[in-house]
């Protein structure tokens, strides 16, 4: 095989390598931003669910200053009871009394209610919490995961790029270019193996002769169809084993 050839597949080869780089990159990018929306999602549920635990807390404070405020005046309207001099002014404390009770009511109604919701909101947090937390262990074992297994990936390119540089130095020029337009052109793939007179490219059929000057050239053959550059793989050698006991 020509000896262009030979370093050109190994240059294809790295930079195929380099290429699917970017394509793990992005899985990669798409990974975290799943678990990055997985742990927001439960965050925000977290916050949401304690900011109304702080509402009904509130609430539940300013039932209990307006139920002492309601008692307050259920005493004095009693003491008033024993002041009165007519009966319209009895019955207008009765009255008052009455209204009062109705009040105290409603706000011990009240309270009771937020007790209830505050107590289903408190154990709905602590389950949503240790949710949370076991999310956020995960999320950080899962993404050092990630980044060791990506670290140690892009490690590995940057040494085939190194190595790409060394064997493009060997190309030379004009065939270092041929190839570079070609990958170009073709998705990635400039060199291509040529098998039963197929191009493994583009699939179409190649001369004979040119087919025998792929074989036989010491020169760079081209695809009639679609100008890649052809090699012949070499076969691949047999091994006779002995018969066991010779």
């Amino acid at each position: 095989m020509n000896s262009q050839l030979e370093l050109l597949i190994k240059v294809q080869a790295i930079d195929t390598r380099i290429q699917q780089s970017e394509a793990v990159q992005a899985k990669y990018n798409q990974e975290i931003a799943e678990l990055d929306q997985a742990l927001q999602k439960e965050e925000t549920a977290y916050t949401a669910e304690k900011e109304a635990l702080q509402t009904m807390e509130k609430e539940h404070r300013r039932l209990e200053r307006a139920l002492e405020e309601a008692l307050s005046r259920r005493d004095k309207a009693q003491d008033k009871l024993f002041s009165v001099k007519t009966n319209k002014e009895y019955t207008a404390a009765l009255h008052e009394i009455e209204g009062i009770k109705e009040s105290i009511k409603k706000q011990e109604d009240g309270i009771l209610e937020v007790m209830e919701q505050s107590d289903t909101l408190k154990k709905t947090l602590k389950k949503t919490e240790e949710i949370l937390k076991k999310i956020r262990g995960e999320y950080g074992r899962k993404k050092k995961q990630l980044d060791d297994e990506l670290t140690c990936y892009l490690e590995e390119v940057e040494e085939q790029k190194v190595l790409r540089t060394s064997l493009a130095d060997a190309v030379n020029p004009q065939a270092l270019l041929d190839y570079t337009k070609l990958r170009e052109a073709k998705n990635g793939l400039a060199v291509v193996a040529a098998q039963y007179e197929r191009c493994m490219g583009c699939n179409m059929k190649i001369p004979p002769q040119t087919y025998n000057l792929v074989i036989t050239s010491t020169e760079i053959i081209h695809c009639p169809s679609c100008r890649r550059m052809l090699y012949i793989e070499p076969e691949p050698e047999n091994v006779t084993q002995s018969p066991a006991g010779n």
